[in-house]
């Protein structure tokens, strides 16, 4: 999976959209840590919600919530969302703020105006990323707890039938937070649809988890979107190495990907390089180095923003994925490397270029490269085979 992978994204930027400040110098009472949830586990398939729930929909999947909830789509319906969070009142800016700057991330995202009595906001997110076709349901889950910030627990770990779907489904809690002591659930669904994970996650607060749970699993039995797949994952998989086809892309080719608010960005893989480890009195500036240099072109008719650190992906010979290193990069005597691709902000009709370094040494044997928009969360992927 690339970078830090879209679940330990989207439950990081979770913990932001459920925590409330603290109000009028008020104080939220500290939950207790628990031992582990005691929950069930959907399996039947999905009936008619009934009387008091509404169908939410963005990108072609479909999701029931309580009526008491307020969402939608980021891609439409951002700014009503926003507004929806701020007429909570003050202690939810940063709420707002969140959604307004993640409206890439989600597909789906929803809170209950009814607030606990937890001092956490109650709230439903769908996501979905692209992954390698060798990437299964079970090694997509195994690679959560290696994903997911310090003293995050996995307190449960299952692949179940969600409706209609064959779906990994998690239960996941965070340390009490240091603003309120509050501790969240979380309850997380995966389902697999090709080269696409689709994620649903809950999260509430602990003491409101027993009376919130029923409905969180009532409304993940509800999620439909065309083409998921019901086949059970498999129970022992097998890594395969990516290989190339007659028309795979390669060095000097550019391609036309689409982002998600309808531009297009056109991307060129111009060169590759290896730059060796690098100290200074001893001191490491930078690990060995292969570098990857691109080149952008936006040719859609609003900016193109994004990170395009977290835009690529290296995949190796084995079929393992390795993040970009941030810039800056540190070289001789401290200097920073010039010509580092980062943050971008490309007008129409206009471009940028520049590197984008990954870790390894000889030993590091590149076989593909992958760049997704919208800060890797995009729904189009390019690829390009590279010389191992």
């Amino acid at each position: 999976m690339k970078r830090r992978s879209l679940i330990a994204a989207t439950l990081a930027t979770f913990v932001v959209a459920t925590v409330t400040l603290t109000a009028c110098g008020g104080e939220t009472a500290p939950t207790e840590p628990t031992a582990g949830p005691q929950t069930t586990v959907a399996s039947q398939p999905a009936g008619t919600p009934g009387a008091g729930w509404e169908k939410y929909e963005g990108s072609g999947a479909e999701l029931w919530l309580p009526e008491s909830y307020e969402g939608g789509d980021l891609t439409e319906d951002v700014d009503v969302i926003v507004e929806s969070v701020r007429r909570l009142g003050s202690d939810y800016e940063q709420i707002a703020q969140m959604v307004e700057q993640n409206r890439s991330m989600y597909v789906i995202w929803a809170f209950d105006s009814e607030v606990g009595s937890s001092g956490v906001l109650t709230n439903a997110n769908v996501a979905r990323e692209k992954v390698l076709s060798a990437v299964t349901m079970d090694t997509y889950l195994d690679a959560v707890p290696n994903q997911l910030p310090d003293q995050w627990q996995v307190l449960e770990r299952d692949i179940v039938t969600l409706g209609d779907y064959q779906a990994g489904r998690l239960v996941i809690e965070t340390p009490p937070l240091a603003a309120s002591g509050d501790v969240v659930n979380e309850l997380l669904y995966i389902v697999e649809d090709g080269n696409t994970m689709w994620l649903l996650t809950f999260a509430t607060g602990a003491n409101e988890w027993k009376e919130r749970l029923p409905v969180f699993e009532k409304s993940a039995l509800t999620f439909k979107t065309p083409g998921a797949t019901n086949e059970p994952a498999p129970a022992s998989p097998v890594a395969a190495s990516p290989s190339a086809s007659p028309e795979a892309a390669t060095v000097g080719d550019a391609q036309s990907l689409e982002t998600m608010d309808g531009g297009v960005v056109s991307v060129k893989l111009i060169a590759t390089k290896r730059l060796p480890r690098v100290e200074s009195y001893g001191i490491e500036m930078h690990p060995a180095l292969f570098g990857v240099r691109l080149s952008l072109t936006n040719e859609g008719d609003s900016v193109y923003s994004d990170g395009v650190e977290t835009c690529v992906t290296l995949i190796d010979g084995k079929g393992n994925a390795h993040e970009a290193v941030v810039p800056p990069i540190s070289g001789k005597n401290a200097n920073r490397i010039p010509g580092c691709l980062s943050l971008v902000k490309i007008a129409p009709g206009k471009g940028r270029s520049g590197w984008v370094y990954f870790k390894g040494g000889k030993a590091l044997k590149p076989a593909q490269l992958q760049y997704t928009p919208d800060y890797g969360v995009g729904t189009q992927v390019g690829e390009w085979q590279l010389e191992m």
